[in-house]
């Protein structure tokens, strides 16, 4: 575990659990899902995880990119897509460490997980009121590959909690998790007590806000798009920043999607910041 602090905040990471945020606190009440580093034994369990290569579902856990098709695990079950990338399952080494702020390396080599080389870095830094990261992913493969890049927040939904943002469009999806069609929306503003939610909303310009009485959390980021998902029996609400939407790469290539191409030696970074202050 490598913790970090700044003013009330405390931050715990665990590099060698998906470079995942074990917890994050603001004078002691947690901001994220915190259950402590002691408790984690996946990144699914934490607080944040990372989302390298990509986001979300790849159909059927394959990959059809420049006239191939490669099989990738299913590394989800029941799920029977790829799920999130690999980052999330792989150790990561601590490249940098002082008070307040770490950078954690992943280096990749193809395999059943992901065809492609490459290399990613990620930095966290935090202040008196917030953690900012940074994803800076390069590709160190002889080929053009797509690239996708995002984080997988979950936000406390204590009672009373309200989430709103901004947005231009809404990804409604099929029974199987995978995008049907795209809807127009002017974004959401709602209780969380009762909602019932998992999308992609596009055109996100000023992150999101999730309030209740302790807390007011604000997830901000350099990506325009947004994984919303939480249903009444979670104690949490996931604010995702990702860089396309769900299986963009497999939907011939549309930048239009999200979808990133790198050559060799070339890099995509993105940056979120975490906010939280006392609620009014």
């Amino acid at each position: 575990m490598v913790e970090i602090k700044a003013g009330g905040m405390r931050c715990e990471l665990m590099p060698g659990y998906g470079g995942c945020v074990a917890g994050l606190w603001l004078d002691g009440v947690a901001v994220l899902r915190s259950p402590g580093a002691a408790r984690i034994a996946s990144a699914r369990q934490s607080g944040n995880f990372p989302l390298v290569p990509f986001s979300n579902r790849l159909a059927d856990a394959r990959l059809h990119w420049h006239g191939e098709d490669h099989v990738l695990a299913a590394n989800f079950a029941p799920e029977p897509h790829a799920m999130h990338g690999l980052g999330w399952q792989r150790p990561w080494q601590v490249v940098q460490k002082d008070t307040a702020s770490a950078t954690l390396l992943l280096v990749h080599a193809p395999d059943a997980a992901w065809p492609f080389s490459f290399e990613c870095t990620q930095a966290f830094v935090l202040q008196d009121n917030a953690l900012k990261v940074e994803l800076r992913f390069i590709n160190t493969d002889g080929r053009p590959a797509p690239v996708g890049l995002g984080w997988h927040p979950y936000i406390v939904k204590r009672p009373g909690a309200r989430v709103a943002f901004s947005a231009g469009g809404r990804w409604n999806n099929d029974a199987r998790g995978l995008p049907r069609g795209r809807v127009v929306t002017q974004g959401l503003d709602a209780a969380c007590d009762g909602l019932d939610i998992n999308h992609v909303f596009d055109g996100v310009t000023h992150g999101a806000t999730v309030t209740d009485e302790v807390l007011r959390v604000r997830v901000t980021s350099s990506l325009s798009r947004l994984v919303v998902s939480t249903h009444p029996g979670k104690d949490f609400i996931a604010i995702e920043p990702v860089s396309h939407i769900t299986d963009a790469f497999n939907r011939a290539g549309d930048p239009a999607l999200g979808t990133v191409v790198l050559g060799h030696g070339r890099a995509f970074a993105a940056q979120m910041v975490i906010e939280a202050v006392p609620a009014d």
